[in-house]
C-alpha cells in the first residue's frame, strides 16, 4: 500500500521544486532545472522564481538555515563579501522605495560562514553575485556575477518586482 502511494509521500519536487515563472519575479533568462515528472527529485536552485534553497550557515558559533534569514516582512539580499556595491546599493534603494531589505553577506570573512561550501554550489554565484528573496522564501532576482552599477539593478528588479505584487486585501 505504501509504494502504491509513493508520489504522496515522497514529492520533494512537487512541494519544494514549485516555481513562478512570471508575476513578482525578474527572470535571469535561464532555464530552469530538469524535473523529474514524477516529482521524487528536488534539485535546489536560486534561480529567479524558484524556493530559495536550504543549507546550513554558522552565525556567532551557531547554525543558522538560510530560511531564517528571511524575514516575513521585508526581502532580503544575499551576496558574499565580495558584493559590497550590492550592500551599499540595498541600503539606497531601501530607503528610496521605503521597504525593508537586509543585506546578508555569506562566505569566508562574511557574516555568516558557510562551513560545508553548500551555499557556494547551490548559490550559482560568482564572487560579488547577488540573490534577491522575496518575503514568501522565493527568489525574485539573481545576478550570478557583479554588475557595473548594483543600485540601477537592484532598484530596477525591486520596482518590477513589486508592481507585480498583489495589493493587500482589508
Amino acid at each position: 500500500m505504501i509504494e502504491t502511494q509513493r508520489t504522496e509521500f515522497h514529492s520533494h519536487d512537487i512541494e519544494l521544486g514549485y516555481r513562478y515563472d512570471d508575476g513578482a519575479v525578474v527572470p535571469d533568462g535561464t532555464a530552469p532545472p530538469p524535473r523529474d515528472p514524477m516529482g521524487f527529485e528536488y534539485r535546489p536552485t536560486t534561480r529567479p522564481g524558484h524556493r530559495l534553497p536550504h543549507v546550513w550557515l554558522n552565525h556567532g558559533g551557531r547554525r543558522v538555515s538560510t530560511h531564517d534569514l528571511v524575514d516575513k516582512r521585508g526581502f532580503v539580499l544575499m551576496t558574499d563579501p565580495s558584493g559590497t556595491a550590492w550592500t551599499a546599493a540595498a541600503s539606497a534603494v531601501a530607503e528610496g522605495l521605503r521597504i525593508p531589505l537586509r543585506t546578508v553577506t555569506i562566505g569566508e570573512n562574511g557574516e555568516y560562514t558557510d562551513p560545508d561550501g553548500a551555499w557556494a554550489r547551490l548559490s550559482q554565484l560568482d564572487r560579488g553575485g547577488a540573490v534577491l528573496v522575496r518575503p514568501d522564501h522565493h527568489v525574485a532576482y539573481r545576478s550570478t556575477s557583479p554588475v557595473p552599477d548594483a543600485e540601477n539593478a537592484l532598484l530596477r528588479a525591486l520596482s518590477a518586482v513589486l508592481a507585480r505584487l498583489p495589493e493587500p486585501v482589508g
